[in-house]
């Protein structure tokens, strides 16, 4: 075999690994970045179409809201965290919008998710879900033990009665049956939202999400 020969093979190898490689950071996503998509159909492995709401889950926005949003999130999800600013802003674009939230805890991938799902629960029985679930994903990089308390008294609430709520794991039900609908629906991680028949799985840029509310409630 020529010396030319066996370098316009390995020029031709290069050109192929260069491929490969490029394939797998555009296509595949190799390097852990979640997809953004936008889907209408429930995957094959799901048993449930769409989730259910009751007087047990928190909302946000017009409390009779047509327009109904529903995510399932993780305190301890960067991606969730990120999407705060789009679901602020879409509630305050949308009049006719109800947010509502619903657990699912990743407590394989963050240890202290599922405590800051049962604190935010133990806030809601004092009136205070939603300013408890704004202040975890503020504090979601130093969420600690002693970190709960903390919160819970900055917000005006019974300390007392919020430990003991915590401690005893007292709203521990509830969330078990959040993640239970999940897995019933199918939901592959967080955010996940289901909007009006739509789901949106992963984190979308403000523009993404403005324009997926429009198709549903044009403003």
């Amino acid at each position: 075999m020529s010396k030319g020969y066996r370098i316009a093979l390995l020029l031709l190898f290069l050109l192929l690994l260069a491929f490969l490689i490029f394939y797998a950071i555009v296509a595949l996503d190799l390097f852990g970045q979640k997809k953004n998509k936008a889907i209408l159909n429930a995957p094959a492995n799901a048993t449930l179409s769409a989730p259910t709401v009751s007087f047990i889950d928190p909302k946000r926005g017009n409390p009779r809201g047509t327009v109904m949003l529903v995510e399932f999130g993780d305190y301890l999800c960067g991606y969730c965290k990120e999407m705060e600013g789009a679901l602020n802003a879409a509630l305050r674009a949308h009049p006719n919008l109800r947010l509502v939230w619903k657990d699912l805890p990743n407590k394989t991938l963050h240890p202290e998710s599922l405590t800051g799902a049962l604190a935010a629960r133990c806030a809601l029985r004092q009136g205070k879900f939603w300013e408890y679930h704004d202040a975890l994903f503020e504090q979601a990089d130093t969420l600690a033990a002693t970190s709960y308390p903390q919160i819970a008294d900055k917000l005006g609430l019974n300390v007392g009665k919020f430990t003991a709520c915590l401690t005893n794991k007292e709203e521990s039900a509830i969330i078990e049956r959040n993640i239970e609908e999940a897995t019933a629906l199918g939901v592959d991680g967080t955010p996940y939202f289901f909007l009006q028949g739509l789901r949106i799985s992963g984190s979308v840029s403000p523009e993404e999400f403005a324009a997926l509310l429009n198709q549903v409630d044009p403003v």
